[in-house]
């Protein structure tokens, strides 16, 4: 079991891992997983009858590594900004970084953003907040959508990292920016 852990951690890079089981199971799998593995691990202990207790206890500590992640990644947002370098703010700048392939993470509001629109084309990078904007990049029929919607599939399209952030301060009014890969 545990060069097959390795090799998973190995294959997709996890930030966690979650072990659970008997105490003596785990106990020999931690003995023979290098420390780059058990770097990773979390155990879930308990008197867990059924799969369902565990797995909610595991999500329970992705939910808290996401939500640390989150803190993380504003704080590098807030820094971004007061540097005036390397952050977008609002949703028209931010999907003319996400359109050059330029956004690193992405964050929304959707409270804020809720109700707005904006523009998309074939190309998941094809996306802008007007609709002549995407029309001057070459599509010939633009499609209006949801403005989370669409700045979430450019982020997939051009391999940028999306955080909900609720009630997050720092994005403003509009709900909308962007940690970018270079200035």
């Amino acid at each position: 079991m545990a060069e097959e852990l390795v090799r998973l951690v190995e294959q997709t890079s996890p930030r966690l891992v979650v072990v659970s089981g008997d105490v003596r199971a785990v106990a020999s799998l931690r003995e023979q997983l290098p420390e780059r593995v058990l770097e990773l691990i979390a155990e879930v202990q308990g008197d867990y009858s059924n799969v369902d207790d565990a797995a909610a206890k595991a999500a329970e500590l992705v939910t808290e590594l996401s939500e640390q992640d989150g803190k993380h990644l504003l704080e590098d947002f807030r820094r971004e900004r007061a540097q005036k370098d390397r952050y977008a703010k609002g949703p028209e700048d931010t999907l003319a970084a996400l359109a050059m392939g330029q956004a690193e993470t992405v964050f929304i509001d959707p409270a804020k953003t809720g109700g707005r629109t904006a523009w998309f084309g074939p190309e998941l990078s094809n996306a802008a907040l007007f609709r002549e904007v995407v029309v001057a990049a070459g599509v010939d029929k633009p499609v209006e959508g949801n403005l989370a919607d669409v700045i979430i599939r450019a982020a997939i399209g051009t391999g940028a990292v999306v955080r909900v952030a609720e009630g997050a301060p720092e994005l403003g009014p509009t709900g909308v920016g962007s940690i970018l890969r270079y200035a």
